[in-house]
Formats: structure tokens, sequence, C-alpha cells
């Protein structure tokens, strides 16, 4: 599938849901109330967010899938994805099980304002099987790029996002239970996960072996990403210390002031992402290091001629934007939050394709050491500014986080580039 046609079905899978939630946010709002609407919202965010409980064995998986596609005969890419498959089910259940028997206890630190204490509970209860779901259907997702079947992983997307968005909204007229919610969106993930392993068979029927008995490589695989599980280990903590900062350090009714604009503006990110996804086997089989080169720098031009202006937009007219989407008072409070986190999500663009470059070209150890780094600095800032600063502080310190991250991966590939590109090996 050629690169614009791949990117225009990202932007479309993954662009749809950001629409469908400029209509329907307001409408939870208004339907669930904030304290009930900053809570689903978290529930909604670790759903969304909940393929990063893959440990990165999902883009691993990617590459070493795209890898094997590249050799002829029979390549062994059937043996890994039903070896990648099985990895990232079993490791679903187990964070989904881990969640559910740690429900009571999470629930006694999340300020919930006027919601009873077992509705949270039970909310919780309903999101653990759906993790598992998340990391399964993140499974399915990335073997299908692999076989650049983008259209497929995109049609997946565009189901959830139906699911997650819409249906929670057509809920909220006939309840405002958040475990019921809950329950709506996990069935989306659950409906979207059977229909993409079913379409994903027939690309991967093309590559089954000749014998009858398949050889599962799953030491191979987990070998083959472990510096990319490594690396993604740290990125549940890093991807939620804000999150857990705002329910403990924040009142529940100050929450939905930093969830909307972070939630509205890291949505953006499906530009760099659509990019990235397109490219990622094109960098996992690159042995020249001047077309990498070239790709890098043309793919990097394209996000910020792409992302540039919309931000400047909205640092500009980020309290009109929001009291015309939301309410004056909103506004009054979320507008330089909004700014804020618009200089973050310009870095965290800019870092996507060398972060990518970086896995891709086997690299992933230098990345786990920046993360290794960055931990303790950005849990210290983030307990410093929240308890000082609020709402705003914490704003802030994602956003110095982001920054600093792009300026150390640009410095890591810079490295990459000016020496001798490893072939990628595939194992």
């Amino acid at each position: 599938m050629r690169l614009r046609r791949a990117t225009s079905w990202n932007l479309l899978g993954l662009g749809t849901p950001v629409v469908l939630a400029l209509f329907c946010v307001p409408i939870l709002l208004s339907n669930l109330g904030r304290e009930r609407f900053g809570l689903l919202s978290l529930t909604w965010t670790l759903l969304g967010t909940a393929a990063l409980f893959d440990l990165g064995l999902g883009r691993a998986l990617t590459v070493s899938v795209a890898q094997r596609l590249t050799l002829p005969g029979e390549n062994g890419a059937y043996e890994r994805v039903i070896s990648g498959l099985a990895v990232l089910s079993v490791l679903g259940t187990v964070v989904g099980l881990l969640l559910a028997s740690l429900s009571c206890k999470i629930s006694l630190y999340v300020n919930r304002g006027a919601v009873p204490l077992h509705e949270v509970r039970a909310t919780l209860m309903v999101a653990a099987p759906a993790i598992a779901l998340v990391v399964a259907s993140s499974g399915v997702a990335c073997c299908l790029e692999a076989f650049r079947r983008f259209d497929i992983s995109n049609i997946m997307r565009l189901m959830v996002g139906a699911g997650t968005v819409g249906g929670a909204t057509v809920a909220s007229y006939f309840t405002s239970s958040l475990p019921i919610l809950a329950a709506v969106m996990a069935g989306s993930r659950m409906l979207s996960t059977a229909t993409g392993f079913l379409l994903l068979q027939s690309s991967l029927s093309l590559h089954k072996p000749q014998r009858q008995k398949v050889r599962l490589d799953i030491i191979g695989f987990v070998r083959f990403g472990r510096w990319i599980t490594a690396g993604n280990a740290l990125n549940p903590l890093l991807s939620y210390a804000d999150r857990f900062a705002l329910t403990v350090l924040v009142a529940a009714s100050s929450i939905a002031s930093y969830v909307v604009p972070y939630d509205v503006l890291t949505r953006l990110l499906i530009v760099p992402g659509a990019v990235s996804s397109s490219l990622l086997p094109s960098f996992s089989a690159s042995t020249s290091r001047d077309a990498l080169r070239q790709t890098l720098f043309k793919g990097v031009g394209a996000i910020a001629a792409l992302m540039f202006p919309i931000l400047l937009i909205l640092v500009i007219f980020a309290h009109w934007l929001l009291g015309l989407w939301i309410s004056r008072d909103f506004a009054d409070q979320g507008y330089r939050i909004a700014q804020i986190l618009s200089i973050g999500v310009m870095s965290n663009s800019m870092a996507t394709l060398p972060f990518l470059v970086l896995q891709a070209q086997g690299r992933a150890r230098q990345i786990v050491l920046v993360q290794i780094c960055e931990v303790p600095f950005y849990l210290g800032a983030l307990y410093y500014a929240g308890t000082k600063f609020g709402v705003v502080g914490i704003a802030s310190a994602w956003s110095i986080r982001m920054l600093l991250d792009a300026v150390l991966l640009w410095c890591l590939v810079r490295k990459v580039l000016a020496g001798e590109l490893l072939t990628p090996s595939v194992t």
C-alpha cells in the first residue's frame, strides 16, 4: 500500500473518533456532570492507552514480521504472528486480573467527590477485562500493519471510536451509571478485536507453512523485542503519572479542566502517528543510511508543516475556542492549561519519528536509558508542581518532559545517522 494511501487510512481511523468527541464531550459533560465525566474520562483514557501494557511487544511484532516478509519462501512470518499474539493475549489477561484484584485499593485513592465508592470500584472491575481485549487488539492491529493492511487496522479503530465515544454518549441519555458506560466501551473493544482477527486470516493464510505442525517461536519473539519491552515497561508509569497526580493532588471538580484539553490536544498526535505507522515497515527493513535519512526528514517536515499552524492557532485562541465549545466558566479554568499542553504536544510530535527510527534500527537500549534517567525527575516535578501550582503545575511538568524527550531522541538519532547502520537482524 502506498505511503499516501496508508497515511490517509491512518488519519481516517485516528481522526474520526476525535471529530466525534468534539460533538460528544459537551453532551457527556452535560448529562453526567463534571465529577462523573471526570471519572469517566479517566476510564476512557485508561482503555484508550491500555495498549501501552503490551510493554512494546506489539511494536516489536510489527518490526519482526515486516522484516520476515522480505525473505523468500517459508519466512517464518506465520509462526511469528501466532507466537506474538499468544504472548500478548496472556500478558493482557495478567494485567486485567491485576487491575481487578487491586480495584478496591485503587478506588480509595481516587478523588471521587459525590460519586459513591462502590460505583468507582465497579467501574474498575468492568475496565479490567477490557484491558485484556485492548492488548490483544493491539497485537492484531500491529500484525495488520506489518502486512501493510492499514485499511483493516483502521476499520478496527473506527469501530472502537464509534462504540467508545458514540456508544457512551447515547447510553448517557438513559443512565449516568459509570459501570454501565464502561461496559459499553468494553463491548466495542470486543467487537473490534474479533473483527480484526477474522480479517487478518486472509493475509496470514498466504504465509502458512506447508508442514502440518506449526512450531511456535515464543522465546525468539520475546528475545527479539526485549529492549523494546524494557523501554515500554516504563511507559505506563510515565504515561499515567500525570493522571495519578491529578487524582491525588487535585480536587475532582478540577480534573476536567486538565483532562478535556489534554484529550483533545493529544488527539492531534494522530498526524505524526499516521505518518509513523505508515513508515515503520520501511524503517524496519532499511539498511541504507542515506535512504533512511531522506525518509526521516521528509516525514518530519510533513509533520511540522501540519502540526505547527494548528497548535499556534489553538494557543492564540484557546480561551475563545473553549468558551465556544463548552462554556465561558470552563474556558476561564482551562485555557491556560490548554496553552501549556500545546507546547508539549508539539514537542511530542517532533519526537515521534526519531523514536521510531531508533526502535526499528535496533537502538531501543538507548531509549531505555533515557527513560530511566527521566523517571525520578519527572515524578518529583509532578509532585512539586502539583502541590505548589495545582493543575497548571502538572500541565507544565508534562510539557517540559515532552520537550526534553524530543531533544534527547534527536541527539541519539543524529549519532545513528552519522555512523554506520547495522543491518536489521531477522530473528
